[in-house]
């Protein structure tokens, strides 16, 4: 159970490392107040919020 709790960490840590570099792309080319921006803003507040509780 444990083993499988890091991988899930690891993999939803990975995934967060790539939507933030995402999001700073996005931010960049559309402009920080666009809806797009805010919706995977919205979406990576998810992933990290679900990487609080299992960790």
């Amino acid at each position: 159970m444990d083993e499988q709790k890091y991988t899930d960490q690891e993999r939803l840590s990975e995934r967060i490392e790539y939507m933030r570099n995402e999001l700073i792309r996005i931010g960049m080319r559309d402009g920080l107040n666009a809806d797009t921006t805010i919706a995977y803003s919205k979406q990576l507040d998810i992933l990290i919020k679900d990487f609080q509780k299992i960790s």
